[in-house]
């Protein structure tokens, strides 16, 4: 009877999971991110001759010059060999849609690759046999992902052995992924790195892309409010709009355009918008004509059709003395009016308004408010189980909406990712069950000295969950990702990461805050600095086995981010070693001052024993200013990097560790 049942049972779970029979073993997963909806594998490798011949149908190297220029560098890089763009009846590589030739038609059709409407227009089929690699898709947005599958696939398995054949059938589950950078409280990219997080976006087949922007937009109209040294211009938000519309990104427009409105504010020349120092005033007809005017020439450049106002965390409508009938109005219908006012603007400007959702979660009649067009952004960057509480009022209320996890740099030296991985996965998992319209995930700065490479790995576990939402064991996402994302066996960044996150379980690393890096080491004379140096020997031992996971891994790709991480564990190894050598360094000085009547020759010799050991915490700490220079010349513009190096600064200037020489 067993016998009977067994083989229906097989082919069963074959067709349920996608895979063969020949399926890997999970820790052999394939070195793809995000990992595809069905993988169905066949035996045998895909080995090219020493030509590679392609066929394109449905597109061109004149539609889809992205398409191309990836391909061929891949092919170049995986074979040493150069694709032969001239059409042949039977190539090696052929990609297209299907109804746009009837050859490819048919041929997809004998090779049951028929990109069906469950697709749509974001997935695709891939199909690697020993003979060729075929790719079909409904657009040529399919298309484009299907190449980063495929580029993966050729980055996972390097040399002559090939990649393996399977059919790849796959689509996204989520339609609107976004990411957000914080540009308004730290670092602003330059237009370089902007065009880095693009194109390694697309890679990971995020859709969306939008910064937090409170005052670093420079419009023609009102230039006085932005950053001279960092700015982002309208001109030059069109120009990144056009630049990744190539890679398949729409870019959505944000001005915070409520609370969060201090530093507009703090110039002369706007200062009468604010209701406080903080927030504008939302029943002063000037501030709703400002916003206007900002509106109507940021719309035009951004590309989505959404655009976000923010409006969050406006605590001030109930404390400030605003104009006008504010105290019988009260903050729910003060709120909705403005909220009405720039939906209404934005409407006319041809889009649609993303806001934020937690004022509304504070006064919920404002639900009742407000007109149910609005989209409205449920967030949260805690490791819940749940987010009903964020999620569920704006779902009942009938409003769509978006989930929002979060990325947090604020105040920290390095983010705690395992609180961002917990949000993320629970997040997202819960907003798609509950038909969320979109992800849009947040990386924040404020506050921090932050290089946006240490963000990477939370980025790449939203596109995962994104594409395809799941509570698998995050050791296979960590495999997949060190692959896929940088050419690495070894997984040595997810690695090095889980262990450089332990010190925000440490005393005098706790939560990685950012203070500590700023705490003087030397006492002002007549003073003194206590600290446990059993704890910051932990602390040292810990980074120094972070460092040497990160130095172990063969990583060949996005090596910037290795340096970004080595950076981290370099700050607390110098924390923890200047500690044990400023230690050994009073000692000395004790005995010398001891010895100075009685051997003076010998206390001499303490005194330069202590000034060597301080002399090389001054250098240690001089080299990590100037590496700390080069990284932020490599992600960011001048601006903030004054406040970003005050730390440096103050301790080059006036610490007492670069006075005692």
């Amino acid at each position: 009877m067993m016998k009977h049942i067994l083989l229906p049972v097989s082919i069963v779970l074959v067709l349920l999971t996608g895979c063969s029979a020949n399926h890997q073993k999970d820790s052999d997963q394939l070195p793809l991110l995000p990992y595809p909806q069905n993988v169905f594998f066949i035996k045998g490798n895909f080995i090219p001759e020493e030509t590679i011949s392609f066929n394109a149908s449905g597109i061109s190297e004149a539609t889809d010059p992205v398409l191309f220029r990836q391909l061929q560098h891949s092919v170049s890089e995986a074979y040493d060999l150069q694709l032969n763009m001239k059409e042949t009846t039977r190539p090696d590589f052929w990609f297209g849609i299907p109804e746009e030739d009837e050859e490819f038609k048919s041929l997809c059709e004998n090779e049951s690759i028929w990109p069906n409407e469950k697709l749509g227009d974001e997935g695709y089929v891939l199909k690697v046999s020993s003979e060729r690699i075929l790719l079909a898709a409904n657009t040529n947005k399919g298309l484009f992902y299907g190449l980063q599958t495929l580029r993966q696939l050729w980055r996972g398995y390097p040399g002559k052995s090939g990649i393996p054949c399977m059919t790849v059938t796959d689509w996204p589950e989520i339609p609107v992924r976004a990411v957000m950078d914080d540009i308004s409280r730290g670092p602003i990219p330059s237009n370089a790195y902007i065009k880095d997080q693009i194109r390694r976006y697309s890679e990971l087949k995020i859709n969306h892309m939008s910064f937090y922007i409170e005052h670093v937009v420079q419009t023609e109209k009102y230039p006085g409010f932005a950053p001279h040294d960092g700015a982002i211009s309208i001109e030059e938000f069109g120009k990144l709009s056009e630049f990744a519309a190539d890679y398949h990104i729409k870019l959505i427009g944000s001005f915070q355009s409520l609370g969060h409105f201090e530093k507009i504010l703090a110039v002369p020349e706007f200062r009468h918008l604010g209701a406080t120092d903080r927030m504008l005033d939302p029943l002063n007809p000037l501030a709703v004509d400002f916003l206007r005017d900002v509106y109507r020439e940021m719309t035009p450049v951004f590309s989505s059709e959404w655009f976000t106002p923010n409006c969050d965390e406006a605590w001030d409508l109930s404390r400030a003395e605003l104009s006008g009938k504010a105290a019988s109005l009260g903050v729910e219908q003060i709120y909705a009016d403005h909220i009405i006012r720039i939906d209404t603007t934005l409407r006319e400007l041809g889009k649609r308004s993303l806001i934020w959702g937690d004022i509304i979660l504070e006064f919920p009649e404002i639900l009742n408010l407000i007109p149910s067009h609005i989209l409205l952004g449920a967030w949260n960057y805690d490791p819940l189980d749940s987010f009903a509480e964020f999620i569920d009022p704006l779902m009942n209320a009938g409003f769509e909406f978006t989930v929002s996890p979060g990325i947090l740099n604020s105040n920290r030296l390095f983010p705690d990712y395992r609180q961002a991985m917990i949000n993320i996965r629970n997040f997202i998992n819960e907003g798609h069950e509950k038909g969320a319209a979109g992800v849009y995930c947040t990386v924040w700065d404020d506050g921090g000295p932050h290089f946006f490479n240490h963000d990477w790995y939370g980025i790449a576990y939203t596109a995962e969950q994104c594409w395809r939402p799941n509570r698998e064991n995050m050791a296979l996402f960590d495999i997949r990702f060190s692959r896929a994302f940088y050419g690495d066996s070894q997984n040595s960044v997810p690695l090095g990461i889980q262990e450089l996150n332990k010190l925000t379980e440490l005393g005098p690393t706790y939560e990685m805050n950012e203070l500590i890096f700023g705490k003087i080491l030397v006492p002002e004379k007549g003073k003194s600095i206590s600290y446990n140096i059993e704890e910051w020997e932990e602390v040292g031992s810990l980074v120094l086995t972070a460092s040497q996971i990160f130095s172990s891994g063969d990583v060949t790709r996005y090596t910037d981010d290795i340096a970004s991480l080595q950076f981290v564990c370099k700050q607390y190894l110098f924390l923890a070693n200047s500690r044990q050598a400023l230690l050994d360094a009073s000692s000395y000085y004790r005995k010398a001052v001891g010895l100075a009547h009685y051997e003076k020759e010998k206390a001499q010799e303490l005194i330069e024993k202590a000034r060597r050991l301080v002399y090389e915490q001054v250098t240690s700490f001089n080299y990590l200013s100037s590496d700390f220079e080069k990284l932020w010349q490599l992600e960011s513009r001048p601006h903030w990097y004054a406040e970003a190096t005050s730390v440096y600064t103050m301790h080059a200037k006036g610490s007492p560790i670069n006075n005692i020489r």
